[in-house]
């Protein structure tokens, strides 16, 4: 007779993980939004003298919203190499984050808040990683 607890099950998503996805489904719902406001804006952006220009605006939303997209998507339905995507996307996004800040701002007031970004940097960071290294995770995306 087989012991239930030697039984193998099929895991199922954890909260933690199922929020994870959501991030990232956020993450390209606001890269498609500034794609699209992007390109409906260009005209006014080109008159104001935007830099680094809406070309540059176009990029950063189309690249957020394909990575936030397969990444999400791909840890939802389990694809074995999701965790190491999302990981590289999480930094990626980060880092493109505050190259952007730091390149890209101007006004002393876009500094203002900086400590509470970079707090919420590292704990998504943290977040991202702490999820894709738990046991139950691992064995989700290994398909045991």
């Amino acid at each position: 007779m087989d012991n239930p607890s030697l039984v193998t099950r099929r895991l199922g998503r954890s909260w933690e993980l199922k929020l994870l996805v959501f991030g990232f489904l956020i993450l390209a719902w606001t890269g498609w939004l500034r794609l699209y406001l992007t390109l409906v804006d260009w005209q006014l952006l080109m008159v104001i003298g935007v830099r680094p220009g809406p070309l540059y605006l176009a990029a950063y939303g189309i690249v957020c919203g394909v990575a936030g997209l397969v990444v999400g998507v791909s840890l939802f339905f389990r694809q074995p190499w999701a965790p190491a995507a999302a990981r590289v996307t999480a930094m990626v996004a980060a880092a493109w984050f505050w190259l952007d800040r730091i390149l890209f701002t101007r006004s002393a007031g876009g500094w203002t808040n900086w400590p509470f970004s970079a707090g919420v940097t590292v704990l998504c960071l943290l977040f991202v990683f702490l999820v894709l290294v738990a046991l139950d995770q691992k064995r989700f995306f290994s398909h045991e």
